[in-house]
Order: C-alpha cells, then structure tokens, then sequence
C-alpha cells in the first residue's frame, strides 16, 4: 500500500515548534499550493489555493522549525493522516501530512555579493624563485 502526498508551495506562517519533555520536539506549519486557469466563459483568470497541513518530527523538527520562513518555497513529502479532537458533541477533524522528506527550494541568498569579490588574489607568501624557470 501507498500512502504518499508530493506539495511544491510556498509556507503560509512561520513553522511553530512544540518542545516535549523527552527532548523530543513537533513542529507544525501550512503549505499553500495554486492552481490557476482562465474560466472559459468570462475569460477571467482564477485561483484556486489549498492550504496543507505539515507535520513535522525528528530530526525534521529542528531542520524545518530553524530554517524555514513564512513565503519559504519548499517540496514536501510524507504521509497522509487524519485525526479527530474536541469533545463528542463538538468534534472537530483535521487532515495533516506528517513529513518524511523535504527540499528547500528558494534560490541561496550568498553571504558575500559577487559584486563585492576581489577580483585578483595577492600571494606574495608562497612566491618560490624555483617557479620562475617553469614554462608555464
């Protein structure tokens, strides 16, 4: 059997974490995924937006909740699972994917601008009169 759920989208809040006192750690955040089309009658462009819930635990607990942002665009996998809480009278019911792989996939942001990068490295240290005869 297969229970698998594949989302590319973008994070809809910062992940909250959830700290247990076994050192063990949940953290919780949405993933909103789009689909657009243009309505054949009017020729308007909609949207239609689904929001995820995710899961995450272990070592994906720390990795999501340190790294990951609001807008965040990320590939997630997992599985599917629904759960149930509230009182019998007020039952309320959510479907969560609780993560077993992910990908970010925003472009890196460098530390140091290409711009800013020294165009020619000065090593007057390691200069060795031997060199002077190679022909290369």
């Amino acid at each position: 059997m297969l229970n698998q759920h594949s989302i590319i989208g973008y994070l809809g809040n910062d992940p909250e974490q959830h700290k247990f006192t076994n050192d063990n750690s949940i953290t919780r955040f949405t993933v909103a995924t789009s689909k657009k089309w243009k309505d054949k009658q009017s020729g308007e462009t909609k949207t239609d937006t689904q929001w995820h819930n995710i899961v995450a635990n272990g070592r994906y607990s720390s990795l999501t909740y340190e790294f990951l942002k609001k807008g965040s665009k990320v590939f997630i996998q997992g599985e599917v699972k629904h759960r149930s809480y509230g009182e019998a009278n007020n039952k309320k019911y959510i479907t969560e994917t609780h993560l077993t792989n992910f990908a970010f996939l925003d472009k890196v942001e460098r530390s140091t601008p290409l711009d800013n990068m020294p165009t020619k490295v000065n090593n007057t240290s390691q200069n060795n009169s031997e060199d002077d005869d190679l022909p290369f």
